[in-house]
């Protein structure tokens, strides 16, 4: 029987979007031809080949196997990281382990296990700094 409802789930980055059938295995839209609609494993930089394709006659297929086992825990993962995400982007002036565990209250240990400090620093960082303004040249520039 195939599948056509296919859930859009916002990533951590503004204007990014990763998709899912509700079995574990999560894809990135890839490119768009001739009616049909190509998906590439989130893993893929980490080296997972595996291929999904949508057109509106055989709806969702999986195409090329993955390497890895169904995640379960990705969609909250990500939303866990997109809310800490915007907590630093408004300037509270909070130590990131809080607000790591502040977020995490809300989702289940298993997926806070996987959002650890080390993992989100840099992130957390470049979200809280994006809101300064950036320098302008020195007078002697010119």
């Amino acid at each position: 029987m195939p599948i056509f409802e296919v859930a859009r789930e916002e990533a951590t980055r503004p204007g990014t979007f990763f998709y899912h059938v509700q079995d574990g295995l999560h894809y990135h839209r890839s490119h768009i031809r001739q009616g049909s609609t190509y998906y590439n494993c989130v893993l893929a930089g980490r080296g997972c080949h595996g291929r999904a394709t949508y057109d509106v006659v055989d709806g969702f297929v999986h195409t090329t196997p993955h390497n890895h086992e169904p995640d379960m825990f990705y969609p909250d993962e990500m939303a866990l990281r997109r809310a800490i995400l915007r907590r630093c982007e408004r300037l509270e002036y909070m130590d990131y382990r809080r607000i790591i565990f502040e977020e995490g209250r809300r989702f289940a240990p298993e997926v806070v296990a996987r959002v650890t400090y080390a993992r989100m620093r840099t992130s957390m960082r470049k979200a809280w700094v994006s809101n300064f303004p950036t320098h302008s040249q020195p007078i002697w520039w010119n």
